[in-house]
């Protein structure tokens, strides 16, 4: 499947907004909405990174083997899950361990300090990501989760 990117501006001026369009229809991957002035941001590091995803992920991916998590806060555990399930998708790697990844970094964010447009970015790219990689994606266990079925409505509209 091709993935075509683009970026577009934030309420924050000094950062972008990644999005990935992919799958069926143009669908979007958002990648970089968090830590945008509320709660406990991730570490400025890894939110440069989100902006890269548009145009490099390789490089996103070969940055975050390097992540030592000493002296970050506890939202970088899940946001590094999060980039990598990005980057990896947005790769070409639409394989069951890619959606796992995801799933997981979306477990590990519900107990994150997370906003709630944060925790509605991940659980639209999740939605993406379970149509796009599962064949009988309707049966998805995670689609039984309130935000997650709030994403699946706006993404069918």
């Amino acid at each position: 499947m091709a993935v075509r990117l683009t970026s577009k501006r934030t309420l924050f001026p000094s950062r972008t907004n990644s999005t990935l369009l992919a799958g069926q229809g143009g669908a979007r991957l958002q990648g970089s909405t968090w830590g945008r002035g509320e709660l406990i941001p991730p570490s400025p590091d890894l939110l440069d990174l989100a902006d890269e995803l548009n145009s490099d992920p390789h490089r996103v991916l070969q940055q975050l083997k390097q992540i030592s998590f000493r002296e970050r806060p506890a939202v970088d555990r899940p946001f590094v899950k999060y980039l990598r399930a990005l980057a990896r998708f947005q790769e070409g790697d639409q394989s069951k361990t890619t959606l796992n990844l995801m799933r997981e970094a979306y477990r590990d964010a519900q107990t994150a300090p997370l906003t709630p447009q944060e925790r509605a970015e991940m659980a639209r790219n999740l939605v993406l990501m379970i149509r796009d990689t599962e064949p009988d994606w309707e049966r998805d266990p995670l689609l039984k989760d309130p935000q997650v079925q709030t994403a699946l409505v706006e993404e069918i509209r």
